[in-house]
C-alpha cells in the first residue's frame, strides 16, 4: 500500500552571484499529513521532485535527504553527477527503499517529518537561478493480516 503527499514552488534567485561553484539553501517541506492504518509497517519511502535551473549556471542535486523529528537523517539520495536539463522529475528511493532508517508509523505521520533538497551551481557568471516546481513524498506500507488498508493523500 502506499499513501502520498506533495509540496509547492519554490524559486532560489543569483542575480547578484559571481562564477563559480554555489549552494542553495536547503528547502525543507513538511507537513505532509500522512495518516497510517494501526501497525502499518513501513517499507519504502519515494520521493519526486521537479525542477529546473536558468541561467549562466549548470545545476546539480547536492542532497536529498529525510527530515524525521526535523533532523536530517538517512542516506543521501541527491543524483549528484547529472545536471538539470530543462524541467526534469527525478524520483529518489522507492518501495524499498527506507534511506538507510527503520522509520514508524508515527514519525511518518508527525508534522516534522518530511523531506529536503540543496541544489549546487556551477556558474559562469551571475544571473542564475533554480526552481523547484513540487516535492512529492510516497510512504509504502504493508499492514497486518486482517486489516483494511488506508491509501491516504492523493498527488
Amino acid at each position: 500500500y502506499l499513501t502520498e503527499g506533495g509540496g509547492e514552488y519554490e524559486c532560489f534567485d543569483y542575480s547578484n552571484g559571481s562564477a563559480g561553484t554555489w549552494y542553495t539553501p536547503i528547502l525543507k517541506t513538511y507537513s505532509y499529513g500522512f495518516s497510517l492504518p494501526t501497525g502499518a509497517e513501513i517499507t519504502g519511502i519515494e520521493c519526486q521532485i521537479k525542477k529546473t535551473g536558468f541561467g549562466a549556471a549548470t545545476w546539480y542535486d547536492y542532497e536529498v535527504k529525510l527530515y524525521v523529528g526535523g533532523v536530517q537523517v538517512g542516506d543521501n539520495k541527491a543524483i549528484t553527477s547529472t545536471p538539470y536539463s530543462g524541467y526534469v522529475t527525478d524520483t529518489y528511493g522507492g518501495p524499498s527503499d527506507l534511506w538507510g532508517l527503520t522509520p514508524t508509523k508515527t514519525q511518518i505521520e508527525a508534522s516534522n517529518f518530511g523531506v529536503g533538497i540543496k541544489c549546487k551551481a556551477v556558474a559562469v557568471e551571475y544571473d542564475y537561478n533554480v526552481v523547484i516546481d513540487f516535492i512529492r513524498l510516497k510512504i509504502y506500507y504493508s499492514v497486518p493480516s486482517g486489516s483494511s488498508p488506508f491509501f491516504g493523500v492523493p498527488f
